[in-house]
């Protein structure tokens, strides 16, 4: 799917070095220590003094370690787990030399050691968890092994350095990969991201995208187990979960409910350790086992718990309101309204949701006057950018009638002449939502009116408006389509083509029109080789000027992408430049929906309906994504009917 350019460079960070290489991991991970970090000093309770003593066996641990890096972690004797157990233990110990030693033998075990240290970081002993902490900060670990996938090594490049939003990117990026080399690199962050925080987004990432059938989830959970080993980490504890109660609705609900509890009480005592996200998201896994195994009983009290969990949040509040209104549970809403009565008085999207949940629950004289209050927030006349921000929020949340009226609010609101960007993207939204819900002439009618507005607007000639123009004449061809008006359509898209000759939809409806004449075809195949050929160009600047996380390029591989696999050239091509597309932005449906179309255009259409699926997720209430998921599963089915005709 197409998308408007975002102008948010981002670059990866300088590389940083003096890095020694202190033992090769299992699974292709390696721990390493820094040689910059052996100076940096924790802040130690029981007076450890910041002095050379310190510095000076961590340097000797690193000199002796390096001797052995080339060789796997030894399990012998002196370095099993019991030792590394007792040698954490003594980082707590009442003799300060006892500490010392403790921590110069773990630094020299190094990665053996990573896993009980990791675990210490939570030890109820301060002095232990505070030293572990330090232990692992000088700890880092290579992500990438040899012979992992190129996309594998590109999205875990320098991955320890990152800041935790782009680390939390790249793992997003790798979920969108199915393949195994991906999932081995997810769960090698889960058992070595030195945030458990981002360990457990990880593992929710894998639990999110796991495969849905038979063939794929065997092979998936085999190598899920194979790559967790015996990690102790509580991540690795959740995905052990999910595998071993795939099948058993009522033991993953009281596995859930048991992990739930012990993240609440981990956020409570170490906040840093946890994050509010992975306590909804094991709400969320108790709830859903819940009603598989068909416990309708505690599924009320658990939604009391997430309901006293919350801080308030709008978009939080909103997904909460869907969530009580989708079990019935209206004593719970009560309470939940109750507790944030002020945020629902002053927020309009949550009083148009609270309106729908009242009238699901038969409370119609409630919805009318919570309906009433919304509109009333923000009157007639108000700011125009606070009516579009409305509409925007109901039309993600598929309350299209609303949300047109929103949007209707915000151009009345910017009355006059002149055009704020509010009331500009007020009108160019709301078309695009009209004709995402196949209202084609609805759409194209807004259009004209922003572009009669802009016309008038200092004098300005029509002229200068020639992207709206484009965009109405192709809303019309669409229409004239869905009337089966063929020559309108071909007339409506050679205007489109007038006024912005590479207008990607425009090529597209044309290299698919029927019966056009050879002459009419062989420009259309010129225009669609000079779009693509743009789409490269500026590509290869962006990457000339070093943008190759720049979100500016991802909209260049989407668009080109987007056109080849719903034209002709190389599919390939554009299944790389898809994916590239998701490694820069991974949370973009649309660009999900671009790269279902390229495994459409490849005939691979399990994933074709894989990843449409995924993109329908993320944007559950767009009609285009829906009707090319149908397309998608038509063809599937098809082709499976095909192939078992063939095989008999």
């Amino acid at each position: 799917m197409q998308g408007a350019i975002s102008h948010c460079y981002r670059r990866r960070p300088p590389g940083l070095g003096g890095v020694v290489v202190l033992r090769a991991a299992q699974d292709g991970g390696y721990a390493e220590f820094s040689n910059r970090s052996c100076c940096e000093t924790p802040k130690m309770p029981r007076s450890m003094p910041l002095v050379a003593p310190l510095v000076a066996s961590l340097l000797l641990a690193l000199l002796a370690a390096a001797g052995a890096a080339k060789e796997g972690p030894a399990t012998d004797g002196n370095q099993s787990a019991q030792r590394v157990a007792q040698l954490v233990e003594q980082l707590g110990d009442d003799d300060y030399f006892v500490r010392e030693r403790a921590q110069a033998e773990l630094a020299k075990l190094g990665f053996q050691a990573f896993e009980a240290l990791s675990a210490a970081r939570m030890h109820d002993d301060v002095e232990v968890a505070v030293r572990a902490r330090y232990l692992l900060r000088l700890m880092q670990i290579r992500w990438s092994a040899e012979g992992d996938p190129a996309h594998v090594q590109r999205l875990l490049e320098e991955y320890g350095k990152l800041p935790d939003e782009s680390r939390r990117l790249r793992i997003d990026a790798l979920a969108n990969y199915d393949d195994l080399p991906s999932v081995e690199a997810l769960c090698r962050i889960v058992r070595f991201d030195d945030s458990e925080a981002r360990s457990k987004w990880a593992a929710q990432r894998l639990i999110e995208r796991s495969p849905t059938n038979v063939a794929e989830w065997s092979a998936w959970s085999e190598a899920v187990e194979r790559a967790l080993a015996a990690s102790p980490r509580q991540a690795a504890a959740w995905l052990r979960t999910f595998v071993e109660t795939h099948d058993d609705a009522g033991a993953a609900a009281d596995a859930w409910g048991k992990h739930l509890e012990k993240e609440q009480a981990t956020w409570r005592q170490w906040p840093g350790e946890s994050s509010p996200e992975a306590i909804r998201f094991l709400f969320d896994r108790r709830l859903q086992a819940l009603e598989q195994a068909g416990q309708t009983a505690p599924i009320a009290a658990t939604l009391e718990a997430r309901v006293a969990f919350e801080t308030g949040q709008p978009k939080r509040l909103a997904r909460l309101v869907g969530t009580l209104a989708h079990y019935k549970t209206w004593d719970v809403l009560d309470r939940l309204v109750e507790q944030f009565e002020a945020r629902f008085r002053s927020d309009a999207v949550l009083l148009y949701l609270l309106s729908a949940a009242r009238r699901q629950q038969g409370d119609n004289e409630r919805a009318e006057q919570l309906l009433a209050d919304a509109r009333t927030l923000h009157p007639a006349g108000a700011n125009p950018e606070a009516h579009k921000q409305v509409a925007e929020r109901l039309r993600d949340l598929g309350m299209h009638e609303w949300a047109e009226q929103e949007f209707r609010a915000a151009i009345a609101a910017g009355g006059g002449n002149a055009i704020s960007n509010a009331v500009l993207e007020a009108y160019w939204l709301l078309a695009y939502m009209l004709h995402d819900q196949q209202q084609h002439d609805e759409a194209a009618q807004v259009v004209g009116e922003l572009i009669d507005r802009i016309s008038q607007q200092n004098g300005r000639r029509p002229g200068s408006s020639r992207v709206f123009q484009a965009r109405r004449e192709y809303y019309l061809a669409c229409a004239a389509l869905e009337r089966g008006d063929r020559a309108a359509q071909l007339e409506h898209l050679e205007k489109v083509l007038q006024h912005s000759s590479l207008d990607v939809d425009a090529l597209i409806a044309l290299y698919h029109y029927p019966n056009l004449d050879p002459s009419r075809r062989r420009k259309v195949k010129v225009r669609i080789a000079q779009a693509a050929d743009q789409f490269r160009a500026e590509i290869r600047q962006a990457e000339a000027n070093s943008l190759d996380f720049s979100r500016v390029i991802a909209v260049q591989h989407n668009q080109l992408a987007w056109l080849i696999s719903n034209t002709e050239g190389d599919y390939h091509e554009a299944l790389e430049s898809s994916r590239r597309s998701l490694e820069i932005d991974p949370r973009n449906a649309g660009y999900l929906d671009t790269l279902a179309r390229c495994y459409f255009a490849l005939k691979d259409y399990d994933r074709a309906v894989k990843y449409q699926t995924w993109a329908c997720q993320g944007e559950p209430h767009s009609g285009q994504m829906q009707r090319q998921l149908e397309l998608f599963r038509r063809a599937q089915a098809k082709h499976r009917a095909r192939s078992a005709a063939d095989a008999s």
